[in-house]
């Protein structure tokens, strides 16, 4: 009885102690793939999350930015050319570059005016420019564009005169002029939100018609409308 105690003590400890062992095989085996994740993947993992994290503020400050300032906006007003010849813009403009107190815009512009006794003008332009904001609501721009002027004659008959010095009527078809420009302004932004600002303007411009009788002719005028943001 004492002799079998013995041997079913002995293979009791046998198992005990091969469980044992296997047990510290798995351990150390779980340990060397904890090991394995920690130095190859941890360390690839941290710069991704450090770079998330520098650019996350900056990404969501954006869309903050660009949800007040806004990205697409409509503009019409007044055009005198001279200041006093009337005439008529309207236009889209897009921000480039949405900030709070900067912004870079692209805008196309159609207008026209009338020159008594002199001609009409019609025109297409497209503009690159930038608007300095300030906390008054009080901004400042400047654009340079190029664009298409068509004019015509008015004021009377048009006639035309041959090399042989004849002279006789002709239609009206206007003529194409090159129209490059330079403008600043300032304005005020009279809305009470600033997510859909409406802001008046004052533009001065300078714009030249080529050819005009083989220079480029320049013209003095007068832009002053609204800008309102759409989206």
């Amino acid at each position: 009885m004492h002799t079998k105690l013995k041997i079913q003590s002995k293979k009791a400890l046998a198992l005990i102690r091969s469980f044992t062992s296997t047990g510290t095989s798995s351990s150390s085996k779980q340990t060397a793939f904890c090991g394995k994740i920690t130095k190859q993947r941890v360390y690839r993992i941290i710069p991704i999350l450090l770079f998330g994290g520098i650019l996350l503020p900056y990404s969501l400050q954006a869309q903050v930015t660009e949800h007040k300032t806004g990205r697409s906006a409509v503009t019409m007003g007044y055009f005198g050319e001279t200041f006093t010849h009337p005439g008529f813009f309207a236009g889209y403009e897009h921000n480039l570059r949405p900030q709070k107190h900067y912004q870079l815009l692209l805008n196309l512009t159609l207008g026209g005016y009338v020159h008594p006794r002199n001609h009409t003008g019609l025109f297409s332009e497209v503009g690159l420019g930038q608007r300095f904001k300030f906390r008054s609501r009080f901004f400042l721009e400047q654009f340079i564009g190029i664009g298409y002027l068509h004019a015509f004659l008015n004021g009377g008959p048009v006639y035309s005169v041959t090399d042989n010095g004849a002279v006789s009527k002709s239609s009206n078809l206007g003529r194409s002029h090159l129209m490059p420009s330079v403008s600043l302004g300032f304005g005020w932004n009279v809305a009470h939100s600033e997510k859909l600002p409406l802001m008046f303007f004052i533009r001065p411009k300078v714009f030249w018609q080529y050819p005009f009788n083989g220079y480029a002719l320049p013209h003095v005028a007068l832009q002053a409308g609204i800008t309102k943001v759409i989206r």
